[in-house]
């Protein structure tokens, strides 16, 4: 049965990138649980795609970067203090999901993460956390 979700959720993507626009359309928002925060620009999310059809997917936050935890050394504290922020950010959740474009290492979405409004992204910006990011060269963190 998860099968047969992944599939319909993979159809409807596509659909929508073929039939809405030229460039990828945004999907959602979604109504969505996070499961796990992988550092502090990825979560993993349970999305309500329709009612009793729920995907579990990984959500990279669209337009930011953080530091990586498993980057330099000097950089790992800010990293750490960057996951943490996410998780009690998206902790009360529940979260709103939407879905921008297929992250180019596979497996992932680029989307956006919101809280009773409230932007994820934005708010690790916010707090010098993250920096806004849209592609190419990545400043280093120290």
């Amino acid at each position: 049965m998860n099968l047969l979700r992944w599939l319909l959720f993979i159809f409807v993507v596509i659909a929508g990138i073929i039939f809405l626009s030229d460039s990828f359309a945004d999907f959602g928002p979604y109504p969505a649980n996070v499961v796990r925060v992988i550092d502090g620009d990825t979560v993993v999310v349970d999305i309500s795609l329709w009612p009793d059809l729920t995907q579990r997917a990984t959500i990279r936050l669209a337009g930011i970067d953080t530091p990586e935890l498993h980057g330099p050394a000097c950089a790992r504290p800010k990293a750490e203090e960057a996951k943490a922020f996410l998780f009690a950010f998206v902790s009360p959740g529940p979260v709103k999901v939407i879905v921008k474009d297929f992250d180019k290492f596979g497996g992932r979405y680029d989307g956006t993460v919101s809280v009773a409004g409230k932007d994820a992204g934005q708010a690790l910006i916010d707090k010098g956390l993250a920096r806004v990011y849209v592609g190419g060269l990545r400043l280093p963190w120290c």
